[in-house]
């Protein structure tokens, strides 16, 4: 009996698992937006939530954010159910110390259901939304700390 619940605890204890660490080292001097003008918003702060005044590196960031919303299902009688939202981000990046330049992009997508009432779903919207954006700017921060060590 006890053989069986030591066994699996020491696969567990020497699976490897290390948390990564994700100081910040940078400071972002400027965050330049296009795109959807909302998600630029919250994005935006999320970013500068993590910058650092006094890190070494300076950045300069260019974000070019683009949020889709389409139809994932329909009922029998030809009624939307459930709508499919995605958000991409193009994410240019400049470290001013040495000149150096990057991009990436991340897209992020999530589905929401069709509530009775019309506010319902604008409600449904609005939380994967905002779910969508702190996860689009934790990604795009941990991005940014291992492309800047």
């Amino acid at each position: 009996m006890k053989f069986k619940l030591i066994i699996p605890f020491l696969f567990l204890i020497s699976c490897g698992f290390q948390v990564s660490n994700l100081e910040t080292n940078y400071n972002i001097l400027s965050i330049d937006t296009s795109g959807d003008q909302r998600v630029n918003y919250k994005l935006k702060n999320e970013i500068l939530k993590s910058s650092s005044d006094s890190a070494i590196n300076q950045i300069e960031i260019k974000i070019i954010s683009k949020k889709t919303k389409d139809i994932k299902e329909k009922n029998i009688k030809n009624e939307v159910t459930k709508y499919s939202l995605s958000i991409k981000a193009a994410v240019n990046y400049k470290l001013l110390n040495s000149g150096t330049s990057d991009k990436f992009t991340i897209v992020k997508r999530g589905d929401y259901n069709v509530s009775s009432k019309y506010s319902g779903t604008l409600n449904n919207e609005k939380s994967l939304t905002k779910t969508l954006i702190n996860d689009l700017a934790e990604e795009i921060l941990e991005n940014l700390s291992f492309k800047i060590k």
